[in-house]
C-alpha cells in the first residue's frame, strides 16, 4: 500500500516508510491505501500537529521598586506560565502571582515562561530596584556664627538635597544655598536632606550661635570700702570675664576671682570685661576707699547661771553668739575665759564660744571684736555653775604674780571627787605639783607644763592637805580640804 497525508487545519508530509513531519499546526489524517485489480481500500488515523508555544507581552507591575518594597502584580495574557527574576546589577524576588519584592539596588528583568512538548518561550520586562538615598558629610560653613551675622555656605557633595535648621537652645535661618544667619544665641543643627521615592536621608552638623557679650552689673560691696578691708566683686553678666582696677595703689583685684583688697585712701574704678568673637562688653563700678576711725560694736548675751547635779563639778553649757556690727566689717572675734574656767580662743578669725564645759563657780567670758583698721570693742558676761557638793575655786594661799596663775577647784571636795588644778601662764613652762598630808607625808606628785589641767585626790582620805607648785624655782603652797 501507499502512505499519504490528508491535511486538515494543519499540514504535514509523510514518507513511504510512514514517517510524518509536521508542517503547520492543526489536525491532519494519516492514510494508508492498498490497490488491486478489484479496487482500493484505505485505513486512516488522526494526527495533531502542535506548534511552538507563543507568549503575550508582560503587563501590570511597575517600572521600579524600592529595596524591601513590593510592586503591583505583573500579568500576562498567556495562561499557564511561570514567573521568575533574572538578576542583573540588582536583585529581587517574585511570587508566582507576579508580585516582585526588591532586594538590592540595580536592574533586574521580570521573566514569564511558557513550555509545552514542542519547546519553551519567554518574555521579559525590565525593572529597576532603587535603594534609599545616601548623603555625604556636610562640608564648608563654620563652627560658630554671631547673632545677626552669616556663615560661609555649607556644602554637600550629594546633589538634589535641601538645607534646613533644627533650632536648639539658639535659633538661626539658612538659605537654599547653605548660608546660615544667626538669630538668637545658643546651639543649632545644620541639616541637609536628600529624598527619593524610597525615602529620605540626612547629614547634620552642629553650629553655635554666639551673642554679643554682656558684662552685666557689678555687685559685691557698696561704693565705699574701708582701708585694709577685703571683698569679692561679682557680676550677673556673662561668665569668664576679667576683673581690673584703674588705681592699683588704692585697690588691687584678682583678675579671675574678683577678690579685692583696699590698700590706701582714694578712689578707683573696678571693671569687669567680657570678650568673645562677637564683641566686647565692660561693666564699671566706682569705689571709694576711706580710713576707718569707727570702732566695731559687739553685744554679748546675758549672764548665765545653771546647776550641776550629783558630784559633777562642771557642766556643758551652750552659749548664744554675740551680735556684731562694723562699718567696714569685723576681721577677728576672739574670746577669753577667766575665773572658774580658764581658756581662750585662737587669735585669728571669727570665733564663738559655742558649747563648752564650765567648772563650778563663776567664769567671766570676754569677747573682743577687731576691724580691718585695728579698731576694737569688747563685751563680757558671766557663766555660773552651782553645785552644793562642790565648792568654787579657793586659792587659800597667795597667788603668784601674773603672768602665772594657779587655781584649784572642787576645794573642798568629797571622797571620790578629784581636785582640779589649772596652771595658766603666758608661755609654756615646766611645773612640779606635790601634795603632802598634815603629817608631812607625800601623797601625790606629778610633773608637767603650764596651761594644762591636772586632776588628783579622788581617793584621798578626809583631812587637810598642802599643795606645793614649783615654777621657775619658786614654790607656792595652797591648802586643800577633803570632806567625808
Amino acid at each position: 500500500g501507499t502512505w499519504s497525508i490528508v491535511n486538515g487545519t494543519g499540514s504535514a508530509t509523510i514518507t513511504q516508510g510512514g514517517v510524518v513531519t509536521g508542517s503547520t499546526a492543526g489536525s491532519v489524517t494519516v492514510k494508508y491505501t492498498v490497490t488491486n485489480t478489484c479496487g482500493s481500500a484505505s485505513a486512516t488515523a488522526s494526527l495533531t500537529v502542535n506548534g511552538t508555544p507563543t507568549v503575550a507581552a508582560i503587563g501590570g507591575g511597575a517600572s521600579s521598586v524600592c529595596a524591601g518594597a513590593s510592586t503591583p502584580a505583573f500579568t500576562d495574557a498567556t495562561a499557564g506560565g511561570t514567573w521568575s527574576i533574572v538578576n542583573g546589577t540588582g536583585s529581587a524576588t517574585i511570587t508566582q502571582g507576579g508580585v516582585v519584592t526588591g532586594s538590592t539596588a540595580g536592574s533586574v528583568a521580570v521573566k514569564y515562561t511558557i513550555a509545552n512538548s514542542c519547546g519553551t518561550y519567554s518574555v521579559t520586562k525590565p525593572l529597576t530596584v532603587n535603594g534609599p538615598p545616601t548623603v555625604t558629610e556636610i562640608q564648608g560653613g563654620a563652627t560658630s556664627v554671631c547673632v545677626g551675622a552669616s556663615t560661609p555656605a555649607f556644602t554637600d557633595a550629594t546633589s538634589g538635597g535641601t538645607w534646613s535648621i533644627v533650632n536648639g537652645t539658639g535659633s538661626a535661618t539658612i538659605t537654599s544655598g547653605g548660608v546660615v544667619t544667626g538669630s538668637t544665641a545658643g546651639s543649632v543643627t545644620v541639616k541637609y536632606t536628600v529624598t527619593n521615592s524610597c525615602g529620605a536621608a540626612s547629614a547634620t552638623r552642629s553650629l553655635t550661635v554666639n551673642g554679643a557679650p554682656n558684662a552685666g552689673t557689678i555687685s559685691g560691696i557698696s561704693s565705699t570700702i574701708c582701708i585694709n578691708s577685703t571683698s569679692t566683686f561679682a557680676s550677673n553678666g556673662t561668665s569668664g570675664g576679667t576683673w581690673s582696677s584703674t588705681n592699683t595703689t588704692v585697690m588691687t583685684i584678682n583678675a579671675s576671682t574678683g577678690a579685692a583688697t583696699a590698700h590706701a585712701v582714694g578712689t578707683t574704678t573696678i571693671k569687669y570685661t567680657v570678650t568673645n568673637n562677637c564683641g566686647i562688653s565692660t561693666a564699671s563700678k566706682n569705689v571709694q576707699v576711706a580710713a576707718d576711725t569707727k570702732s566695731p560694736t559687739v553685744a554679748c548675751p546675758g549672764n548665765i547661771s545653771q546647776n550641776a547635779t550629783g558630784n559633777n563639778c562642771n557642766k556643758s553649757i551652750s552659749v548664744n553668739n554675740p551680735s556684731l556690727n562694723d562699718n567696714c566689717g569685723v576681721q577677728t572675734l576672739t574670746w577669753k575665759m577667766t575665773g572658774a574656767t580658764i581658756t581662750n580662743s585662737p587669735s585669728t578669725g571669727i570665733n564663738y564660744v559655742g558649747t563648752k564645759t564650765f567648772n563650778v563657780g563663776t567664769t567671766t567670758v570676754m569677747y573682743t571684736a577687731t576691724d580691718a583698721a585695728g579698731n576694737t570693742a569688747t563685751c563680757s558676761f558671766t557663766v555660773t555653775v552651782v553645785n552644793p557638793n562642790c565648792s568654787a575655786s579657793l586659792a587659800i594661799a597667795e597667788k603668784l604674780p601674773e603672768p602665772f596663775n594657779v587655781k584649784i577647784m572642787n576645794n573642798p571636795s568629797l571622797i571620790g571627787t578629784d581636785f582640779i588644778l589649772q596652771a595658766q601662764s603666758d608661755k609654756t613652762d615646766l611645773i612640779t605639783i606635790k601634795v603632802v598630808n598634815m603629817l608631812g607625808a607625800e601623797v601625790y606628785q606629778t610633773k608637767g607644763s603650764t596651761n594644762q589641767t591636772y586632776r588628783f585626790g579622788a581617793l584621798f582620805i578626809s583631812g587637810m592637805y598642802i599643795v606645793e607648785v614649783l615654777h621657775n624655782n619658786e614654790v607656792t603652797t595652797y591648802k586643800i580640804v577633803k570632806g567625808g
